[in-house]
């Protein structure tokens, strides 16, 4: 019993401890997170007064530059033009003070009266109350910007234009008419206030009227010579710079001039461009007086923070007790959670290996019988081809000829098939591709699947339009489709499949098919069916991976994918409607090539090389042999090798103008070989044969180590035809 005590009096202590631990990092993290509000709220209101002053900036030069047009059309009218000249001819300035006068009746209180100056800077004429400032102390001049001040103390600020180089025109505006319009109303919290300065210094606009007409610095050092002035004297400096900025400084209360304590300020400021001058807008606020609600409130949640977390602790110190009488059985059921999906784990991970290892056996597998095919098809194709050339048309051993190179097209398909599930290809080769041609194809390929209760409806008008792709894939999309057509009609008797195809422009693509650029035109085949059609719920999932519609066992859920992932490759897209009981519509859009299929040139048409000299290397004697023997017949001086070791010997003392070769050979691959052949004839032609896209062909192929490479099974007049296209270069 006294164990027991002692050990719940030490797991309090602990808890308590941990208690007052946690208690003290909420407090430290509630102290970051409330300075880094304090930023924020700082950084915010400098954005805001920053903003305000540059609003008030504009609008006093929103207000003036009015003002200045205002005065140019009246320097233009023809009542002040005839005025000037009656003043400047007769010395009667009458007319022209008249002029001056009507023009400030009709204009707001803010225009205090108008007037001329010689260039000077002395007064000429003008309205009884401009006469009272200009006729006295001029404070500040610039070029175009005058301040008057009379003799109570009041400012104007005269903007001054040019007439005939001979005097100025001067508007005298009313300064504290001014601040009513434009920032007297503006407050920054309980405290702010804006405040307008003459470019160097002289204050022109402030709440407090004992401020205005006095330097923001020198005029408060001479009325309160005790106080430091050394951080506002650096704003103040900049300010008259023409600098726009926030600056916090310490100076004192203006509005209560009394207080001699020292008061931190905020103070944000921008010029306001006036010609060739400025006023510089001061938006000014406490600083402590900004931030008071803020401290005010952290305290209010310091107090319940710490009232929290004392309530915490008590519950902590009663759930303490019933955690440590459930930690004995969570233990136990993790430990046996844990060895559970240990077992699990273990046997998905066998699994996988025994998965990997079929696909890695089959992979190996059919990639052997794929090289091995292509090496006995390449003859076959390749002496065929070479019959069908020199027999005559109406030969009997020509029509043999023909069924055997078709024949061997077709074991040539089945291999490339093959060579999909051995996972060695790098990529794919895109060819032009006659749509009539595919249309033909498919139509054939589409009957020798067709159950007998279904009927087959082509209709294709391609006319010689043709797109960029890979035949293999495109066959394989049109394959899936018709399946999925024939399985979704099903055992109904009088099922029908309809494909149809077209040529469409770009803009009547459907939303869901974005247009390709660079291509105006697009080919559309639409594969329709009579079948069961698919639930409205089911449609916007069709296509994705392992979704399958059909019972388990019947298929895997990839058809619809793989052929959305190869039609998108081919830059088109498919798309699908279904009426459930009706049936189903797929169409599949590929751009069309601006380029019309033609075909190759003939033996015929191919132009005397001069018995260009061409090195052939295989290591399979009856492909050298049928190489050797068809581009001799094509105008080529053939010298075969059958080992690369030799044929490297033979580059290094004769020239050669292109060298064929095997890739895979025992001793040495073609790549290596083509890498030696470039070293030492750096100008000669390299094809490259194979039965699969290896990575590093396609590698050397970019790098221009070798020309182009072939798959096998070849025709001679194949590897002629390209060699005829390198060499011309």
């Amino acid at each position: 019993m006294k164990k027991k005590m002692k050990l719940l009096t030490s797991r309090a202590v602990l808890a308590s401890a941990l208690v007052i631990l946690i208690m003290l990092v909420g407090i430290l993290r509630i102290l970051s997170t409330f300075f880094e509000f304090q930023q924020t709220i700082i950084s915010q209101q400098e954005e805001q007064m920053l903003a305000v002053s540059k609003s008030v900036a504009s609008s006093i030069s929103i207000y003036i530059n009015g003002y200045l047009s205002d005065m140019t059309v009246l320097r233009s009218s023809e009542e002040f033009v005839k005025g000037y000249w009656q003043f400047t001819q007769t010395g009667d300035g009458s007319a022209l003070k008249d002029c001056l006068e009507e023009y400030t009746e009709v204009r707001p209180s803010t225009v205090t009266g108008l007037c001329l100056l010689n260039n000077n800077g002395r007064y000429v004429l003008g309205t009884a109350q401009a006469a009272q400032y200009a006729k006295r102390t001029i404070e500040h001049t610039s070029t175009q910007m005058l301040y008057f001040k009379d003799d109570a103390g009041s400012y104007c600020i005269g903007i001054a234009l040019p007439v005939y180089q001979e005097h100025w025109l001067v508007c005298l505006l009313n300064i504290s008419d001014m601040y009513q319009r434009i920032g007297s109303d503006i407050r920054m919290g309980t405290s702010g206030y804006v405040m307008i300065m003459a470019s160097n210094g002289l204050i022109l606009m402030h709440p407090s009227s004992r401020e205005v007409g006095i330097d923001v610095v020198e005029g408060r050092r001479i009325r309160y010579a005790d106080r430091d002035f050394t951080e506002l004297a650096a704003v103040a400096e900049r300010q008259k710079h023409g600098e726009t900025g926030v600056d916090v400084y310490w100076s004192y209360d203006w509005m209560r001039p009394s207080n001699a304590k020292p008061v931190r300020k905020l103070c944000a400021y921008t010029p306001a461009p006036l010609r060739d001058d400025f006023m510089i807008v001061c938006t000014v606020t406490d600083y402590a007086a900004m931030l008071q609600p803020l401290h005010s409130s952290m305290r209010h949640m310091l107090g319940d923070v710490v009232m929290v977390f004392a309530g915490a602790s008590g519950l902590l110190m009663i759930l303490l007790y019933l955690q440590n009488s459930r930690r004995r059985v969570a233990e136990e059921n993790r430990t046996l959670r844990e060895v559970n999906s240990s077992l699990e784990e273990l046997h998905a991970r066998e699994e996988q290996i025994q998965h990997s290892q079929r696909l890695q056996t089959i992979g190996t597998l059919t990639g052997g019988i794929a090289h091995e095919f292509n090496n006995l098809l390449t003859p076959i194709m390749g002496y065929s081809g070479m019959m069908l050339q020199t027999l005559p048309e109406d030969s009997m051993l020509r029509e043999d000829a023909q069924e055997i190179y078709t024949s061997a097209e077709k074991a040539k398909e089945i291999i490339q098939q093959i060579t999909m599930l051995s996972r060695k290809s790098v990529g794919h080769t895109f060819t032009q591709i006659d749509l009539g041609k595919l249309s033909q194809r498919v139509e054939k390929i589409t009957r020798s699947i067709l159950p007998q209760n279904v009927t087959l409806e082509v209709r294709c008008a391609f006319d010689h339009a043709g797109v960029l792709g890979n035949e293999t894939q495109l066959t394989q999309v049109v394959l899936n489709l018709c399946a999925n057509a024939i399985g979704a009609i099903g055992t109904k008797e009088d099922g029908h499949l309809a494909i149809v195809g077209e040529l469409m422009d770009a803009a009547r693509l459907p939303n869901m098919v974005p247009p390709r650029e660079g291509y105006s035109r697009y080919a559309v085949m639409q594969f329709s069916d009579n079948g069961c059609g698919i639930e409205p719920r089911l449609l916007e999932r069709i296509f994705e991976p392992f979704f399958t519609t059909k019972k388990a066992g019947q298929g895997t859920g990839l058809g619809l994918s793989l052929a959305q992932s190869i039609v998108e490759s081919h830059g088109g897209g498919i798309t699908v409607e279904s009426t459930q009981g009706v049936g189903t519509t797929f169409a599949v859009y590929l751009p069309v090539s601006n380029e019309n299929v033609t075909l190759q040139p003939t033996a015929e048409e191919i132009p005397d090389l001069d018995r260009a000299p061409i090195v052939v290397v295989d290591n399979d004697p009856r492909i050298l042999r049928m190489l050797e023997r068809g581009l001799t017949e094509k105008g080529y001086s053939v010298t075969s090798f059958d080992h690369p070791a030799k044929a490297a010997e033979y580059l290094r003392g004769h020239f050669c103008a292109a060298l064929v070769t095997d890739y895979s050979m025992p001793d040495m691959l073609g790549t290596n070989l083509a890498v030696i052949a470039r070293g030492i004839q750096p100008g000669i032609r390299i094809i490259v044969l194979t039965g699969l896209i290896e990575r590093d062909i396609v590698e050397l192929k970019h790098r221009e180590i070798i020309d182009d490479y072939l798959l096998k099974p070849i025709l001679c007049e194949e590897v002629s035809r390209r060699l005829l296209q390198l060499l011309q270069v």
